[in-house]
């Protein structure tokens, strides 16, 4: 019977591919049951990768037909013959022992009459170092990202993760954060986002994986606009747009646009007190100041005047005519003290008298009948009812303020 020697030689070929080859070389002496060698003679090989033992299944099989050399020498490279089952490609090496077996015909067909099994004592590493390092699952494509479980490393689609530690960028001792990143290199910034219009670019949530209070957006706007936008579940903003600050307001008009109260406290505030600034524009609170003349004309009864609370300089003045004499006329100055929320009589004109008749209440007299002056004060506002005369008319009446 004749007799094939195998000498199994697993060799990386560097032949520069982008790529792992997945080819193996496999060389053979074949000699006959007299231990001649067969020379130059066409001979039928098949080849078959057996799994975890000499007897074990086969996950990939390829026939050959080569030519034996002066020596009976035959080469093949395993991965270049004709398939017959199986995909090299996609044997997981890690996966324990591997054997190679070998069935020769000398007449060059498929009858074959020689075989031999020999186990792979040292796996083909360009092979092996393509499912990096033999730890890598079946399965893993283009684009996947694998992770360490704890055993191997596997993938899980285009996702990466690390749940268990840190990561750094930049650093190796990132400790500070779940993710570190010190600095880029010259000329580059050390975080770069650039994500689809339609979403933000960067987004900070609590791990409950809804929009409460506190979230922020980074480039987030429907007209993609905005800077700077921070969201509440209320729908209070914080919108940063065109060198323009919105509060509660996600399109602002105004270097500061603000819908809402606006609370300013720097120990000058104070109840009735305006906001007023120095000639730097550095604002604070400050008692009001009244303008003069302002004047207020009105007609009618019952009417309103608010006054600047802890304003001394407001002054009420009240003129009248009536239809009883004609020729006369007679006007009342009387004094407001906002402080205080009293009325007080200065003056009256020639013709005229002007008494307090009660707390609230003023008389005046110019020779008919009285015309009486009811004051209501309340949180630094003057309601004044007149009354009385009842052939009278009243044609008018002003406030004057600051004078």
């Amino acid at each position: 019977m004749k007799k094939i020697f195998t000498l199994i030689t697993l060799i990386l070929t560097f032949i520069g591919f982008a790529q792992t080859p997945q080819k193996m070389s496999y060389q053979a002496v074949v000699r006959d049951a007299s231990d001649a060698l067969i020379t130059s003679t066409t001979v039928g090989m098949q080849i078959s990768i057996l799994q975890g033992s000499a007897s074990g299944t086969a996950v990939y099989m390829e026939t050959h037909t080569p030519t034996t050399n002066a020596n009976g020498l035959v080469s093949v490279e395993i991965g270049s013959g004709s398939v017959v089952s199986g995909n090299l490609s996609t044997i997981d090496w890690s996966t324990g022992n591997y054997y190679i077996k070998s069935e020769t015909d000398v007449a060059g067909g498929t009858n074959y009459t020689i075989s031999g099994t020999s186990q792979l004592l040292s796996v083909p590493y360009a092979l092996y170092a393509g499912k990096a390092a033999g730890t890598l699952s079946n399965g893993v494509t283009a684009g996947n990202t694998p992770y360490w479980n704890g055993t191997t490393w596997v993938t899980n689609g285009n996702n990466f993760y690390n749940n268990g530690a840190n990561i750094g960028i930049g650093t190796t001792n990132p400790t500070s954060a779940k993710l570190v990143i010190n600095g880029g290199s010259a000329g580059q910034q050390g975080l770069d986002l650039a994500t689809h219009d339609s979403y933000a670019n960067m987004r900070v949530i609590q791990n409950t994986n809804s929009l409460i209070d506190k979230d922020l957006y980074l480039g987030y706007n429907s007209g993609n606009t905005s800077k700077l936008h921070l969201y509440s579940a209320n729908n209070e903003t914080v919108t940063v747009s065109n060198n323009m600050v919105g509060l509660n307001n996600n399109n602002p008009q105004a270097r500061l646009d603000v819908n809402g109260n606006v609370k300013i406290v720097d120990g000058t505030q104070g109840a009735g007190k305006v906001l007023t600034s120095d000639a730097n524009g550095v604002a604070s609170w400050a008692n009001p100041v009244a303008t003069a003349p302002y004047y207020s004309f009105v007609t009618g009864n019952n009417q309103q005047m608010t006054f600047p609370v802890g304003d001394t300089s407001a002054m009420l003045m009240v003129s009248l005519k009536e239809n009883c004499i004609a020729s006369k006329g007679a006007v009342a100055t009387i004094y407001y003290d906002a402080t205080s929320n009293t009325v007080n009589i200065l003056n009256t004109s020639a013709n005229a008298t002007l008494v307090t008749t009660s707390a609230n209440v003023m008389q005046l007299n110019n020779g008919c009948v009285p015309m009486t002056f009811t004051f209501s004060i309340n949180n630094g506002i003057l309601t004044i009812a007149v009354g009385g005369d009842p052939g009278g008319v009243i044609t008018s009446k002003w406030i004057v303020l600051g004078v």
